[in-house]
């Protein structure tokens, strides 16, 4: 107890007021050599950002340092290409494909650290790798191994790599015995080699009709995961969605898939699954029913407690249009708006969306809005949800009295948020330095 009188009698000698932690946009440079780069994933505190031109170059992205490109030397002429989430968690590792040859063609893999880079050989019968996603450890790929040829693809087995192997696995479909199986589509994965994506459908046709969300353990049989609502495709009602992305321990996948909705019908909206493959939806835009709006989700943090993704109105409209991003704490809010409120940027003139990002930590999003090819304009925009804020203890977004409380119970409990003055140790001048840190502000 007595540090709990050596911290009332400072905290009774300093004026705390409640302010709320801030919010920050910025539009990053994101031009080299008079390049215009895309943006990609970012790590885990949204400080680094991969950054691209598709088959010419890769490189990162950092606030102070701009883009600093990487090399691969085995690359035919230096063509290196991406991959979603191809940023390892900690900023420090880059996976993707580089050309090998064009004549005969032929694509690798590359892992890429400062220390080096390691290669990996695509083996026989494929030439190619199409890399849907990358583990946040950077260990695991996911896609499709393909053989190409004057038509098409002559093989295109959906595939996970663990990159410790000399060889991708391929994917079981449900059932291999059916006479037009399920074709496994791939389009995330776990630290532990959980991947999950969705089952390719058909009804009585050629052609794929229609998915079902799906994850695989590593190496066993896909489970097909729950939907809230049933589509319909040729008179038969069947489930439908897809899992856009997974938290690295696998515990909460997100994507989207139908939707029964209160006034009869359905419409394919956001959803999320935890662990026991229990599906949530993430609701409507500001909580609102809305029947013609369609949702997805494409991105998570760590801990599922942030999703981003891509909404539209009408629901029927071709591209989607905005931007949304969900918490537990305000549901499913348009981050057009969300930004409108933070900086003054209005960025609804745009007709339709890229790809969005958000850091591991939930505290960074990353986008690109874009206009028709008759007006090709495109924004690219880094926004930070909240800033990092040492002194916001319990994480609430706001600099209060309750984070004294919280930071007396991170120091008896050893909690790491205790250490204030980032001496990797939880002591007693650490109270010290959360007073300087409240009063600084975030």
């Amino acid at each position: 107890m007595q540090l709990r009188s050596f911290v009332v009698c400072a905290f009774a000698s300093t004026a705390f007021a409640t302010h709320a932690v801030g919010q920050r946009y910025i539009e990053p440079d994101l031009t080299l050599d008079g390049a215009t780069y895309g943006l990609g994933p970012l790590n885990h505190d949204g400080s680094v950002m991969l950054v691209g031109r598709f088959s010419v170059d890769l490189g990162m992205w950092t606030e102070a340092g701009g883009i600093e490109l990487i090399s691969v030397p085995q690359a035919f002429e230096g063509k290196v290409i991406g991959a979603r989430n191809g940023l390892s968690s900690d900023g420090s590792t880059i996976v993707g494909t580089y050309v090998v040859s064009l004549d005969p063609f032929e694509i690798g893999v590359f892992v890429w650290s400062p220390s080096g880079v390691t290669t990996h050989t695509i083996p026989a019968p494929y030439d190619n790798f199409q890399i849907n996603w990358v583990s946040s450890n950077s260990r695991y790929i996911v896609g499709r191994a393909t053989l190409t040829g004057t038509a098409g693809y002559l093989i295109n087995d959906p595939s996970i790599w663990d990159l410790q192997q000399t060889a991708p696995s391929l994917l079981p479909p449900a059932d291999p015995a059916a006479s037009t199986p399920d074709r496994p589509m791939p389009n995330t994965v776990s630290n532990n080699g959980t991947a999950a994506g969705y089952l390719e459908r058909r009804n009585d046709s050629p052609y794929f009709l229609y998915g079902a969300p799906a994850l695989w353990a590593f190496g066993q049989s896909p489970e097909e995961l729950p939907v809230l609502g049933v589509d319909e495709t040729d008179g038969v009602e069947h489930v439908s969605g897809s899992v856009g992305a997974i938290t690295p321990d696998g515990s909460w996948l997100v994507g989207g898939g139908a939707i029964d909705l209160p006034n009869g019908g359905s419409r394919s909206g956001a959803l999320r699954w935890n662990e026991q493959g229990n599906a949530e939806s993430l609701g409507y835009v500001d909580g609102v029913f809305n029947d013609d709006q369609t949702s997805t989700a494409l991105g998570v943090s760590d801990d599922g407690s942030v999703i981003v993704g891509r909404f539209r109105q009408p629901a029927f409209r071709g591209d989607y249009r905005q931007y949304f991003v969900w918490t537990e704490q305000d549901g499913m809010r348009d981050l057009t708006d969300i930004i409108r409120d933070a900086a003054g940027v209005e960025l609804d003139e745009y007709s339709g969306v890229h790809d969005i990002f958000v850091s591991g930590d939930g505290r960074v999003i990353a986008g690109t809005v874009f206009n028709s090819d008759l007006d090709p304009r495109t924004r690219s925009f880094v926004f930070e949800l909240s800033t990092s804020c040492p002194a916001d203890v319990n994480g609430d977004g706001q600099l209060s009295p309750n984070d004294f409380n919280a930071w007396i119970l991170a120091y008896n409990s050893s909690n790491p948020v205790c250490d204030q003055n980032g001496d990797g140790e939880c002591r007693q001048n650490d109270f010290n330095a959360w007073i300087l840190n409240f009063n600084a502000g975030c």
